[in-house]
């Protein structure tokens, strides 16, 4: 399993594990290391995940900080894909 350092620094190539057991650690690992300062990188790991495990992690985030939900990355995520969930 990666470390949130793993995914800091290589948000946009460090391989997924497609293991739903797998994913679903990653997602709460992301989530409970999340904060306004590494979101935007975190963002980019995020967008990669299958779109159900985008949804666990953000809902996950939002619980931990709501405010988080005025982010521009947030609001990008919803914009992009928020359509994907209906």
């Amino acid at each position: 399993m990666p470390t949130i350092a793993d995914i800091m620094a290589n948000p946009k190539t460090l391989t997924i594990d497609p293991e739903p057991s797998m994913l679903y650690a990653v997602s709460y690992m992301v989530a409970d290391k999340t904060t306004e300062k590494n979101l935007p990188i975190l963002m980019d790991y995020i967008n990669r995940l299958p779109i159900e495990f985008c949804t666990i992690t953000l809902q996950n985030i939002l619980r931990k900080n709501r405010k988080l939900l005025s982010t521009p990355a947030i609001q990008t995520w919803i914009r992009e894909k928020g359509a994907d969930l209906f």
